[in-house]
């Protein structure tokens, strides 16, 4: 059988640092602050992935997959802090940043209490010939902490860059990066409601989900690069 799904988030996780190494060639042309955020957001991105297709290949062995698992939400949340404080450095209030980066270290915090404390998980195996897929399960009150803290980074990041696209909406540049930023984040979004909210993370809801993110952050790069290598 095929882990297909493992193997989605790999090359999902390669793609992300692909995005990644782009943005840090383009840091060297172009010394905007910016570009700190979003690199760390995609190589964020890049572990959640990775860490999250590793239990597809470490069936037999549970507390390795439950670890592996974790790790990935921990890069999860980095890169949802990552999404407040670039949101607040183009509104430049670090005041408000630091606030709302507070609340989401406490989310995160019951999350790894909770996520310690629970009993290990069964990896239950969804099979759709030749491919397996390998489900881990634990208590949704959990999923429900990943997805809110989801939404409240996209949230904060959506009306942030809508709100300079409209302001901006007679410079180019600046509402164009803003529609690549806001529709790659939006597509992102998406996938997370589908895989965390509305579903129990089935084979092709995981696929789809996948798909979904992948097309999301390249037009998020798409985005950070515009408004720079088009000055």
């Amino acid at each position: 059988m095929i882990p297909i799904v493992a193997v989605t988030n790999f090359i999902n996780s390669a793609m992300s640092i692909a995005v990644g190494m782009r943005l840090v060639a383009a840091r060297k042309r172009h010394s905007a602050s910016d570009f700190n955020y979003f690199i760390f957001f995609f190589f964020a991105l890049a572990l959640f992935w990775f860490f999250i297709g590793l239990p597809g290949l470490l069936a037999a062995y549970p507390l390795f997959a439950a670890l592996s698992n974790t790790l990935s939400y921990v890069a999860l949340f980095a890169a949802c802090s990552s999404l407040i404080q670039t949101s607040f450095l183009f509104r430049k209030e670090s005041a408000s940043s630091s606030i709302i980066n507070f609340f989401i270290f406490c989310l995160f915090m019951i999350f790894l209490v909770g996520r310690t404390l629970a009993p290990l998980p069964q990896l239950e195996p969804e099979i759709m010939p030749p491919y397996i897929f390998w489900k881990e399960i634990y208590p949704e009150w959990l999923k429900v902490i990943v997805g809110v803290v989801a939404l409240v980074a996209g949230g904060i990041f959506i009306a942030t860059f809508s709100y300079l696209g409209w302001k901006n909406k007679n410079n180019a540049l600046i509402f164009h990066r803003s529609l690549f930023l806001v529709s790659g984040l939006s597509i992102m979004i998406t996938a997370a409601a589908l895989y965390y909210l509305f579903s129990s993370g089935g084979f092709m809801i995981s696929i789809v989900a996948s798909s979904l993110s992948v097309a999301g952050y390249v037009f998020m790069m798409r985005g950070v690069l515009h408004a720079h290598e088009n000055q």
